[in-house]
């Protein structure tokens, strides 16, 4: 059994049980936990290539569907505590998703483990460092475009400002008013 805790500090518990998987699965149809690789049913569950997506990646990219659930293993507590699936959902904010994200990955783990599925395991245990890995890359990614963009940014700031000074009939070390002559700047 693996724990969590929403934004309002309050304790999750998730155990992976064959019973849990079949709330699991009259809650939330297409999601079957006890085969992490099953690809998606639903057309609209593709990669780039058209391909359908691994439970294991629809999980690990919809948020909705991993709250969704996450919830549908927690209900029995959920219904001791009086908390709908939306009440559920509100409290869980960017940290607590996270965490309840990595506590449903090792106790689902567990659970292929001792089914002797290692793969599975293997699989789920790996989730985390990949996504970590990809994020890390997209965040060099946006780095080096924001360094690029701020580069075209300055030299563009620099060709406008030449410009204004030629058009002005100015050097670069002089402004307008250091270039008129005294008897042009005094007034009577």
């Amino acid at each position: 059994m693996k724990t969590f805790h929403d934004n309002t500090g309050r304790p999750w518990h998730i155990e992976m049980t064959i019973g849990a998987i079949k709330r699991v699965q009259q809650l939330v149809p297409a999601v079957n936990l006890l085969d992490p690789q099953e690809a998606a049913a639903d057309e609209r569950r593709r990669d780039r290539r058209g391909r359908p997506l691994p439970l294991l990646t629809r999980l690990s990219t919809d948020d909705v569907l991993l709250i969704d659930v996450i919830f549908a293993l927690v209900k029995p507590q959920a219904d001791e505590l009086g908390v709908n699936d939306e009440a559920f959902a509100r409290a869980i904010g960017g940290q607590a998703a996270l965490d309840a994200y990595r506590a449903f990955l090792a106790e689902w783990a567990d659970f292929c483990r001792g089914r002797g599925r290692w793969d599975d395991a293997r699989s789920l245990e790996e989730m985390p460092v990949l996504l970590e890995t990809e994020s890390r890359e997209r965040e060099r990614l946006v780095d080096l475009a924001s360094q690029r963009l701020a580069q075209h940014l300055a030299g563009k700031r620099q060709r406008i400002a030449e410009k204004l000074r030629r058009g002005l009939g100015t050097t670069s070390g002089s402004s307008p008013e250091s270039s008129a002559s005294p008897s042009e700047t005094s007034t009577s």
